[in-house]
């Protein structure tokens, strides 16, 4: 190659490379370093490197490692709320929006958000397997979205509607102990879920249903839910005085929740 190519391909690799980085978005950033000062940062994640790097106001650009982080809280996409309404609304239009974001938010809190709603509506047409896909495609560069964020309960349910069950346990366990008492409360009822299809239905309702109905009280349609539950556990093992007892409270607790409607004639 002549010196005038071997130049022009050395441009064009460093082109690429500058061309291939992740755009900075805006956030505000906890360092374990200094907890109690949140500064403004802009922030990309580095997929090659697994770490971010920030540019922070005054001080330049530098690398900050994921066990540095101790609270990141990234702006949302400017069209989130309008993707969201569109899911809602037309949820496959929204379908090209929502991979978009998966891609350019990797690490940055919105890929499991957008992951959330695209499982969800793939759940919801049946296609489990598109689900578990798609939420795997967030998990594999954020491995504690599995257990640890707003995707965990849609990638649990995935994982059951497909019956990759293997990995299940653990994860529950995990996410029972997660940051949001809400994603917590999911997997306690996921965790009864997987229990009555195994035919222990005392321990899903001792380890899953009846600790959202008693500790998670708070969590308002995740009691609804275990409620629900609850009182069809109690049927299938032949004790119809718990199971209505079930059934009262959701009717008094949750009267307007999608769980009392289901309840029917009973």
């Amino acid at each position: 190659m002549n010196p005038r190519n071997a130049t022009l391909a050395a441009s064009l690799a460093v082109f690429a490379a500058v061309s291939s980085q992740a755009a900075p978005f805006p956030a505000r950033l906890v360092l374990a370093q200094d907890p109690s000062q949140t500064v403004n940062v802009q922030i990309r994640w580095m997929p090659a490197d697994k770490r971010y790097v920030a540019l922070f106001q005054g001080g330049g650009e530098r690398p900050v490692d994921v066990d540095d982080v101790l609270s990141l809280d990234v702006q949302p996409p400017k069209d989130w709320k309008q993707l969201v309404e569109q899911a809602r609304k037309s949820p496959d239009a929204a379908i090209p929006g929502l991979s978009r974001i998966i891609d350019e938010y990797k690490m940055l809190k919105w890929d499991a958000e957008a992951g959330r709603v695209l499982a969800t509506i793939q759940l919801r047409k049946g296609r489990a397997k598109e689900a578990l896909e798609t939420c795997r495609k967030v998990i594999s560069s954020n491995a504690d979205a599995a257990w640890n964020s707003p995707l965990a309960p849609v990638y649990w349910q995935a994982l059951l509607d497909t019956g990759n069950t293997s990995s299940l346990p653990s994860l529950l366990d995990k996410g029972a102990t997660a940051d949001s008492r809400g994603i917590a409360a999911q997997a306690c009822i996921r965790r009864g879920d997987l229990l009555l299809s195994q035919g222990q239905t005392q321990k899903a309702l001792t380890d899953g249903y009846l600790r959202v109905v008693y500790l998670f009280a708070d969590q308002e349609n995740a009691q609804a839910e275990a409620l629900f539950r609850a009182a069809e556990a109690f049927d299938k093992a032949s004790r119809p005085v718990y199971a209505e007892k079930m059934r009262s409270l959701l009717l008094s607790k949750h009267p307007s929740s999608s769980w009392a409607s289901k309840l029917g004639g009973k």
